[in-house]
């Protein structure tokens, strides 16, 4: 039987001592599926991330210009688009409260007492 905590301990030994690059050249010589895992920083320029223009900038009207990933699906005749900005923080809260039912007077009071903010 498999001890695989045993393994998966001494692969990470033997991988920590590895050029990533060298971890996924010596895989995709033995025909083993392979993909690198990015740090954050690193993401931007990743040859897959550019040649596939994965990252796309737009503009946000509090938080100014922003990169985040494109839409993952592309049609067409019907392109995707970023049609809003990703909210702010508590930015829909009172129109999400008034579409649930609570009344003017009753997001105004909650917001009195510091529960929306």
């Amino acid at each position: 039987m498999v001890n695989f905590e045993v393994m998966e301990a001494c692969l990470e030994n033997e991988f920590t001592s590895w050029e990533t690059a060298s971890i996924v050249a010596r895989l995709e010589a033995e025909d083993v599926p392979v993909g690198r895992i990015n740090q954050l920083d690193q993401v931007a320029s990743d040859p897959q991330v550019i040649e596939n223009a994965i990252l796309m900038g737009s503009e946000h009207p509090h938080a100014g210009p922003m990169r985040g990933p494109r839409h993952p699906v592309h049609f067409q005749k019907t392109p995707a688009e970023i049609r809003r900005h990703a909210p702010m923080l508590g930015e829909h809260t009172e129109e999400i409260l008034l579409e649930a039912g609570y009344t003017q007077e009753q997001v105004d009071a909650l917001d009195a007492q510091g529960v929306l903010g």
